[in-house]
């Protein structure tokens, strides 16, 4: 547990020295109703880890595309940013329990 940690303040510190680029997602993004959505599982692989850290961070630079953001839009405003990687960051660290995260 103490590693886990370990890596994703690791991971953080490395996510947030790199520049950040915006998105902005439309309501037309938004998941078809015969699918489940993940918040958080950016890479799809049906869990939450600290690969979908690094995946968000791809996102934001462009190296990542898919045709359903609001897995990213983790504050759930229409805009991919920041500060839905810091809400992915605290959930993984356990700081909050529930994405998406409005609070």
């Amino acid at each position: 547990m103490k590693k886990k940690k370990l890596a994703v303040i690791f991971a953080a510190v490395a996510i947030a020295a790199t520049p950040v680029s915006t998105l902005t997602a439309s309501a037309e993004d938004s998941v078809d109703a015969t699918t489940t959505t993940i918040y958080g599982d950016i890479n799809s692989d049906g869990s939450i880890t600290l690969s979908d850290s690094v995946a968000f961070e791809k996102v934001l630079n462009g190296q990542y595309t898919f045709s359903d953001y609001t897995v990213v839009d983790l504050n759930v405003n229409y805009v991919v940013d920041a500060a839905d990687k810091q809400i992915l960051l605290a959930f993984l660290m356990q700081v909050i329990s529930t994405l998406p995260y409005t609070g």
